[in-house]
């Protein structure tokens, strides 16, 4: 479809099939010239890989991570997430009809949205 190549993925058990799976779909592609689109599961729950998910909900982007093993950790993280959401002018502020700056909920840094409208 459009010279992109769509591709089911079935669920698994074990990550290393799924890098299996997932490498040859990447050869494959890389072969034909075209373009993937992944589709299906995920990759099985395992220990070893970092998470990252974006959902899209009304007026927001909800985004979930990896947990961090501590807060040298966690703090690169969020700065990391926050620095790359300025780049692609997203933030964790939404404005009332008034401009006021709030958090966006679900966990946002509501200090950011005072910060913000100092």
């Amino acid at each position: 479809m459009d010279g992109r190549l769509h591709v089911f993925l079935p669920p698994l058990s074990l990550l290393e099939h799924f890098l299996q799976l997932v490498s040859a779909i990447e050869a494959t592609a890389k072969q034909l010239g075209l373009a993937v689109v992944l589709e299906g599961y995920e990759p099985p729950s395992d220990r070893r890989l970092m998470s990252f998910r974006v959902t899209p909900d009304p007026g927001v982007l909800e985004v979930n991570i990896q947990p961090a093993a501590d807060w040298p950790g966690l703090k690169r993280i969020f700065e990391g997430l926050y620095d790359d959401a300025r780049v692609t002018g997203l933030s964790a502020v939404k404005y009332l009809v008034n401009g006021q700056p709030v958090g966006s909920g679900g966990g946002s840094a509501t200090g950011l949205a005072q910060s913000t409208n100092a």
